[in-house]
């Protein structure tokens, strides 16, 4: 279990230290545990003689307050970083974007965030990643559609974002018939997983539900909250089907990383 960071004397090993275990905290959906260090990371800024938050801990504070269901403090840290002049500009790689859909959501504004979040898709089409290549393929670009395609089937809108699902579901099939690269992927294929399973579960498919279960076996990336949460997926895969829902968890228990691909494989490849 992630927690507490020991005590090191270098300010800029603990600014680092803090915001990695928040990372990893967020991604997993541990808000609380994430505020904890991004707080102490922000303490910690100060004593390295350049405040500047070039790390993004202001806007990372955005989301473990979103998960913490704080969208008052939330708000509170995307002002301060758009003050600080700290809030991401990047045309593709900006977390903010989400945070002001997730925002909106957790406030019932169900349109404006919604509308948010497919802005936040077409803004990534407007600018490639920074390495090259299809941005379509770059895991943040899956994470970003996946959570746009999973907020819409959670409205019950799984039509307004037909275009990214079938992008993801060719993706996935595309990434999945390639060589494994590293457990890293695991989680990637899981988040779209997820997406597809929702969108699934909206369009009144109860198989879905096997989907949402391997998603949950392979690691979903859940910095987007409440969209990615795991309880609200898996109620939503139980109202669906609790019998299928609870076998396909305990078939996928035992698969080991190439099981998990060879699952994941067979589950996407008669869709779409």
């Amino acid at each position: 279990m992630i927690a507490a960071l020991a005590p090191i004397d270098n300010p800029a090993t603990q600014v680092i230290g803090h915001a990695r275990l928040s990372e990893l905290c967020l991604r997993t959906g541990r808000g609380q545990i994430a505020y904890g260090h991004l707080r102490a990371a922000l303490a910690a800024l100060p004593r390295l003689g350049d405040e500047h938050d070039h790390l993004g801990i202001r806007s990372a504070l955005v989301l473990a307050c979103l998960q913490r269901g704080d969208p008052d403090e939330a708000e509170y840290w995307l002002r301060q970083a758009e003050n600080a002049g700290t809030a991401q500009q990047d045309l593709f790689y900006n977390p903010d974007l989400g945070a002001r859909a997730e925002i909106a959501l957790t406030r019932g504004l169900t349109e404006v965030g919604l509308g948010l979040w497919r802005g936040a898709v077409a803004r990534m089409s407007q600018a490639g990643p920074a390495h090259g290549g299809d941005p379509w393929f770059d895991p943040w670009a899956l994470q970003i559609q996946s959570a746009a395609v999973t907020a819409h089937a959670h409205a019950g809108r799984p039509g307004l974002v037909a275009e990214p699902a079938d992008r993801l579901r060719q993706g996935l099939r595309t990434l999945l018939t390639g060589p494994s690269r590293s457990p890293m992927e695991l989680p990637v294929f899981g988040t779209v997983l997820h997406a597809l399973g929702m969108a699934g579960l909206a369009s009144g498919d109860a198989s879905a539900v096997r989907m949402i279960a391997l998603a949950e076996r392979l690691g979903v990336l859940r910095e987007f909250q409440p969209t990615m949460s795991a309880d609200r997926a898996r109620r939503a895969a139980e109202d669906a089907d609790r019998a299928a829902y609870a076998d396909a968890g305990s078939e996928y228990a035992a698969l080991e990383r190439d099981g998990l691909r060879a699952a994941a494989r067979a589950l996407i490849a008669g869709r779409g």
